[in-house]
């Protein structure tokens, strides 16, 4: 509690810390955030604690709240509140043990070795890759998940989607994203979404906006890419499955690239066939062997890639 910082009004006074007015000069003291009298007035952002603690989320700073609710003069503030759009995800308690606690700890360990060296975590989900961003933060371990999705059923058939939260590993980053990609995937690209009515209309115009998908407001940026219309042949070369790629060679012979190919190239080669050869897609006998071999080779060139980097 602090002392108000009163300014004149034509009905008296106001604070400019709570907001509050009065007659006369007041004797109690100001809470220190915007003060609210009755729940019909507050904003639907702000929640209690145990608002936030129900849908999953808990505040930055317990000490330091966004409002208070406080309906009688003199009295202490009844609720503080706090800002759902400034909080973060609750921890979740566990009771497992054994394995299970050791498998976390592994998953933990990898997010912190892949956070510390600034390397981006990839995983293929029906022929899409996903990307597990490490954040650059000061002392969260945070990943942000994003992917490029391509033959999107209904009027747009890619676009590209990016997540709005972080969260603490890159396997639930990346489970985060699976679950909006299955519903781009299955059903298209909704019309109608809580808040926009037209949203087709609105991507037309604009190629992009943001996707809510909880209460929590976790969802997706999502932006629709306008790709030119590609010939007929274009199109049967880019799907066609090269049978000459090695699947036991060197690096570059297993990706089919160079052995100076960029890192551009390496990778768009790899996104590629990882693409044309996932099990889910190809149902071809080979198709697992494939995908395995085509992992380990991306996996050693990253290696040389960083071993390289070390050295300069």
């Amino acid at each position: 509690m602090i002392k108000h910082h009163l300014i004149k009004t034509d009905f008296g006074c106001r604070c400019t810390i709570c907001r509050w007015q009065w007659r006369s000069i007041p004797t109690s003291q100001c809470p220190g955030v915007p003060r609210f009298a009755r729940w019909s007035d507050l904003p639907t952002y702000l929640k209690t604690l145990d608002q936030l603690s129900k849908v999953g989320l808990k505040p930055r700073d317990k000490g330091d709240p966004s409002a208070c609710l406080q309906p009688k003069e003199g009295k202490s503030p009844r609720y503080w509140l706090y800002d759902q759009r400034q909080a973060v995800p609750l921890h979740k308690r566990t009771s497992v043990v054994g394995e299970s606690i050791q498998q976390q700890r592994a998953i933990a360990a990898k997010a912190r070795q892949l956070w510390e060296k600034g390397d981006i975590y990839t995983e293929l989900h029906r022929g899409v890759v996903i990307e597990a961003v490490p954040q650059v933060l000061e002392k969260f371990i945070r990943f942000k998940a994003r992917a490029k999705l391509r033959g999107i059923p209904g009027k747009f058939s890619a676009a590209d989607i990016e997540a709005n939260v972080n969260l603490p590993t890159h396997l639930e980053a990346v489970a985060q994203a699976k679950r909006f990609i299955d519903q781009i995937l299955d059903t298209g690209i909704p019309n109608n979404i809580p808040a926009r009515k037209n949203l087709h209309a609105y991507l037309e115009k604009w190629g992009g906006c943001f996707i809510r998908l909880d209460e929590s407001g976790a969802g997706f940026y999502l932006r629709v890419s306008c790709e030119p219309e590609e010939k007929e042949e274009q199109k049967q070369e880019e799907i066609s499955i090269p049978t000459f790629i090695s699947m036991d060679g060197e690096w570059w012979e297993v990706l089919g690239v160079k052995p100076d190919a960029t890192q551009v190239e390496v990778k768009k080669a790899y996104r590629r066939l990882a693409g044309l050869f996932h099990p889910d897609i190809n149902k071809s006998e080979e198709a697992h062997d494939r995908t395995v071999a085509l992992n380990r080779a991306y996996e050693k060139y990253r290696e040389l890639v960083r071993t390289v980097a070390q050295k300069t």
